[in-house]
């Protein structure tokens, strides 16, 4: 203890002594100059010493002041930079916007602020979800009447939501089945919904158009840092009016793999504006693998066109 004391005690003479020197310089000139005759022989003498010390003083403050200020600039990097401090900004978007228009400045000097926008508007999680993580889907096609070209599709889909924060948020599922325009054998069914492994029934919505049938259903989610989410559905339809199974992202997926059965057709499997290739693990006429590690953001995917056999 006794050695901590005298070590601060230390510091903190070292840290005012040029300001002691400094104000004791000062008085010294002052009393030499306006109390000592210039008759005194030593005058001369004794106001040199107190330039001296007054010059030395002035000195030591600058460098006192320049070691302050390199202080005080660390500090202040890292009020501006460290992530603690950054998470306190209430204007982090607009602050994270300048940052980048000033990185692509140099290089796309004519549209970076275009290039800012699409990043953050498209590519950055903004809404309640920041992404999608392990997604696993199994598809089975299964053509049921060969001259109207109808299939069943039944999809099994597994995947964790990771929410941004745990406060409540509804979060929207939405299927569209491109219809004919005469007899209407399109069907949307959802067999299983469960969250956490716990059986949910979501708020469901159909909307029957000239030629859609969409379907949207919302589940409330709150408390938790993720959410698994297992559901199975079941379509029919004709390939007459819609050929497409794929899916194309609203939110950023971390690591993505897809399985067709396929009874009576096949698959073309098409990447959509992925920055590397599906890998195929399987593939043969009535059964294909695809793997994707690593993330899909959004507007992109994959499309399957089906045909029949």
């Amino acid at each position: 203890m006794l050695s901590k004391l005298k070590a601060k005690a230390a510091q903190s003479l070292s840290d005012g002594l040029p300001w002691l020197l400094l104000i004791g310089a000062v008085l010294v000139y002052a009393l030499v100059t306006f109390l000592i005759d210039d008759t005194v022989k030593i005058k001369p003498f004794l106001q040199g010493i107190a330039s001296s010390i007054l010059g030395g003083g002035v000195f030591a403050v600058i460098l006192k002041t320049i070691q302050f200020w390199g202080v005080f600039k660390e500090e202040l990097i890292k009020l501006l930079f460290e992530a603690k401090y950054l998470e306190n900004r209430v204007d982090l978007p607009e602050y994270w916007t300048k940052v980048t228009m000033v990185l692509f400045k140099d290089k796309f000097p004519k549209i970076n602020k275009q290039i800012t926008n699409d990043v953050k508007e498209t590519y950055l999680p903004t809404s309640s979800v920041q992404y999608y993580d392990n997604n696993k889907h199994y598809i089975t096609i299964k053509l049921i009447d060969p001259e109207e070209e109808i299939v069943e599709v039944e999809q099994t889909s597994k995947f964790t939501i990771i929410p941004v924060d745990q406060k409540e948020f509804k979060h929207k599922f939405k299927n569209t089945i491109v219809c004919g325009t005469k007899d209407r054998i399109e069907k949307f069914e959802l067999l299983k919904f469960k969250v956490n492994d716990k059986d949910t029934v979501p708020e469901k919505c159909t909307e029957q158009t000239e030629n859609r049938l969409i379907t949207t259903y919302d589940v409330t989610l709150k408390d938790k840092s993720g959410y698994t989410i297992e559901m199975v559905v079941r379509k029919q339809y004709s390939l007459k009016y819609d050929r497409i199974v794929g899916q194309i992202n609203s939110y950023i997926r971390n690591n993505y793999s897809v399985t067709f059965h396929l009874t009576g057709v096949n698959a073309n499997f098409l990447e959509v504006g992925t920055l590397k290739t599906f890998q195929t693990n399987t593939s043969n006429e009535s059964f294909i693998v695809k793997e994707y590690n690593g993330i899909i953001y959004p507007k992109q995917g994959y499309l399957s066109i089906i045909h029949k056999n």
